[in-house]
């Protein structure tokens, strides 16, 4: 199968393109910017092929409007996880409050390895950004970022298991 993954709504659209030889496809998705992804294996038509999943494009979030600034990250946020094994579904949501220093709020996500919480632990030092989120499937994430601009953030979520994954987050 190719799998198209809207990265701001995160629908994926499959199209099956055969069990062998050259393979043609065509579908058609809405406007937006989407992940490809090849999937060579489905347990439910084969089981001799192990299961494959190879990215053949990843798309960039789409930039939104944003009148935020770095000195107030209070807000909601899209983050979304870069490790392909968090793919094509590694997503959360985050509503930010910032009081000075300090930052807190929650994070919601539908997809049940991460769940819904409330964040903590959370800090603002100039462009870097330390919170922590717990996991319904891992525990306690260390979310550590850096502001690269006013409503775009990248960091590095340290979680347990083996699960580590860059991110990026866009304020909406």
């Amino acid at each position: 199968h190719v799998v198209l993954t809207d990265k701001q709504t995160h629908d994926s659209a499959y199209q099956s393109i055969g069990d062998n030889g050259p393979a043609n496809f065509q579908m058609e998705v809405f406007a937006g910017t989407y992940d490809v992804e090849f999937h060579g294996y489905n347990r439910d038509y084969q089981r001799v092929v192990p299961e494959q999943k190879t990215i053949v494009h990843k798309g960039c979030m789409q930039a939104v409007s944003c009148s935020g600034s770095y000195d107030d990250i209070s807000g909601t946020w899209e983050v979304e996880f870069l490790n392909s094994a968090w793919n094509p579904n590694g997503w959360m949501t985050l509503i930010i409050e910032q009081d000075g220093n300090s930052i807190s709020g929650i994070y919601t996500s539908p997809v049940s390895y991460i769940g819904s919480g409330e964040i903590g632990d959370g800090q603002i030092d100039g462009h870097t950004v330390f919170f922590t989120v717990s996991f319904a499937q891992t525990g306690t994430v260390l979310m550590d970022a850096t502001l690269t601009g006013p409503c775009t953030m990248f960091g590095f979520a340290d979680v347990s298991g083996g699960y580590d994954s860059d991110f990026i987050a866009v304020r909406q």
